[in-house]
C-alpha cells in the first residue's frame, strides 16, 4: 500500500492489486460528499469534451466503468511525480483506489513478508507514454480538487 498526497492534509491510500489490469480510484476515494447531481455533471463534462469511459471488471465479476485521468503534481510514496494517471470510476459508492498493472509493470519496489510494498522508483515517461498513446484524450483531475 502506499499514499497518494493530494494536498496539504488530503490522503487516499492506494493498495497493490496484481490482479487488476489498471490503476482505478473510485470517485467516492477522491470526493466523500459528492452528490448524484455532481456524479452526473461530472460525466457530462466527460462525454461531451470526449473523453471516453472503459469499461473493467473486477475479481468477482462486477461491471465498471472508468474515465481515463491524471493527477498533475502529486507526491507517491514519498516522490513527487509530475503526472500519474488512472481510471476514475464514477458508477462505485466505495472508496476504492486500486494500482494495477498498468503502473506496477513499470515500477521497482520490494515487499517484506506480510509488510507493505514500497516503490522505489517507477519510469515516469514510460507510464505516461503507455497511457496516453491508449488516451490522447485524459482529463488533469486537479482542474476540479482546488
Amino acid at each position: 500500500m502506499t499514499q497518494t498526497n493530494l494536498g496539504d492534509a488530503e490522503f487516499i491510500l492506494l493498495k497493490f492489486d496484481t490482479g487488476a489490469v489498471v490503476t482505478i480510484i473510485g470517485v467516492r476515494a477522491l470526493f466523500n460528499a459528492i452528490t448524484e447531481d455532481q456524479r452526473g455533471t461530472l460525466e457530462q463534462y466527460f462525454l461531451e469534451a470526449g473523453i471516453e469511459a472503459q469499461e473493467f471488471y473486477s475479481a468477482t465479476g462486477h461491471s465498471m466503468m472508468g474515465f481515463p485521468c491524471a493527477f498533475n503534481q502529486i507526491r507517491l510514496s514519498g516522490e513527487m511525480i509530475e503526472w500519474f494517471p488512472f481510471y476514475l470510476v464514477l458508477d462505485t459508492d466505495r472508496k476504492v483506489a486500486l494500482i494495477g498493472n498498468d503502473f506496477i509493470t513499470h515500477c521497482k519496489f520490494h515487499h517484506d513478508p506480510n509488510g507493505d510494498i514500497e516503490v522505489e522508483s517507477f519510469d515516469k515517461e514510460e507510464i505516461k507514454t503507455a497511457f496516453l498513446q491508449a488516451h490522447p484524450k485524459t482529463f488533469e483531475i486537479n482542474q476540479i480538487l482546488k
